[in-house]
């Protein structure tokens, strides 16, 4: 087969994958995100914090019992020394820091970054 029509067909190929992609709804993989964030539970001050370039730059969190912890969209929001608690079957965390705490919750901030 000519080259000519190799390229035209892996065009066409690649111009149906980006239309099926823009057109399928992702809210099923969201909610089994938010899943999977109500069944952590973690407790701990922060010792160190990076963001993991081995893993698709996953804002990463280790805590003081060696916990190692996916920040989401919070690496900003939380400092090494912040000590932090999530409850299981919650989507948020709550950080303690210089004696005020603050609530930061995952499926709010997943809800506002879709909507974008």
């Amino acid at each position: 087969m000519n080259q000519k029509y190799i390229n035209i067909i892996a065009l066409g190929l690649l111009l149906i994958g980006i239309i099926w992609v823009s057109n399928t709804d992702h809210t099923e993989g969201w909610k089994r995100v938010i899943d999977v964030i109500k069944e952590k539970e973690f407790q701990g001050v922060i010792i160190e914090k990076y963001i993991d370039g081995k893993n698709h730059n996953e804002p990463i969190a280790i805590l003081s019992n060696n916990t190692k912890i996916n920040l989401w969209y919070f690496y900003n929001d939380v400092n090494v020394g912040d000590s932090i608690h999530k409850q299981k079957g919650t989507t948020s965390m709550v950080v303690y820091r210089e004696g005020k705490y603050r609530k930061l919750d995952f499926k709010t901030s997943i809800e506002k970054r879709r909507s974008k």
